[in-house]
């Protein structure tokens, strides 16, 4: 996590190298999304050995909302009850601060 909150190709280096890497075993498929600073093939060759292969393809732009199961199901659902929980409070003229952590 950064400072500023932003996602960069550090970011993405570290995660590969300390998170995704441990956790594979064998030959696998990775789906990147468009976002330049995560598309960079170098990244990933450097993190595997010559056992594993990590195949990247990469998610069409515009398309993500479409393509991960998260966007197309978990998250909707999400959506729709965030936005019944800010209805609720703004009919009921509630004094609660929902934008705040």
């Amino acid at each position: 996590c950064s400072k500023s909150g932003k996602l960069t190709k550090t970011h993405i280096q570290y995660w590969a190298k300390n998170i995704l890497c441990p956790s594979v075993s064998k030959d696998c498929l990775l789906l990147l999304d468009s976002w330049s600073g995560q598309t960079d093939p170098s990244i990933y060759d450097h993190v595997f050995d010559k056992n594993i292969t990590c195949k990247q393809m990469q998610i069409p732009p515009k398309t993500t909302g479409d393509i991960q199961p998260l966007d197309r199901y978990f998250f909707r659902e999400w959506k729709y009850l965030k936005q019944k929980i800010y209805d609720r409070v703004a009919i009921d003229e509630m004094n609660v601060g929902i934008c705040s952590r």
